[in-house]
């Protein structure tokens, strides 16, 4: 319990809100409304994986839905240098980013758990990931990691160069 006390201490506002949160909300969601139990261990096991679970729909939610919402104008969002510059004046707009950041997570946790619901009744299909939900699960995850990967190094790159150019 202990290692777990200090393992929380170093988790930031933003992973709670953006990776526990959600990642919990989602685990518990998928027991009592899909029937399926991702969260059944130890409890240091468990907040493993509600963070893991976080993390995943996180990067789901910036590379997928967010991309989704920008394509069909249901969001507008600023330009990133403007964000940076902004940011510097006006603290409070971290925080309002994180927030918007959860709002997102949240937003996939539903879609994940209607997609889910979905699969969960379509028996042939529920069959087939259910077979095949290792081989799926690995190559799902690669994908996304490697392009979160990309959208991070993009990220710290465009930084750089904003700062760069402030001097």
């Amino acid at each position: 319990m202990e290692t777990i006390a200090k393992l929380l201490e170093k988790i930031s506002t933003y992973q709670i809100l953006n990776y526990m949160i959600p990642g919990g909300v989602l685990c518990v969601l998928l027991k009592y409304w899909v029937g399926y139990n991702i969260i059944d261990f130890s409890i240091a096991e468990n907040v493993i994986i509600v963070y893991f679970v976080g993390m995943v729909n996180s990067r789901l939610s910036s590379l997928v839905l967010k991309k989704i919402l920008k394509k069909t104008h249901f969001i507008k969002e600023t330009d990133p240098e403007e964000f940076i510059k902004a940011e510097k004046m006006d603290a409070k707009l971290t925080v309002l980013s994180d927030i918007n950041n959860m709002f997102r997570a949240m937003t996939n946790v539903m879609l994940l758990l209607l997609i889910a619901y979905g699969l969960k009744h379509i028996s042939s299909i529920e069959a087939f990931v259910i077979n095949n939900i290792n081989w799926i699960a690995m190559v799902s995850l690669f994908v996304l990691f490697l392009f979160s990967f990309r959208e991070q190094t993009k990220v710290v790159k465009n930084r750089i160069e904003t700062d760069n150019n402030e001097k």
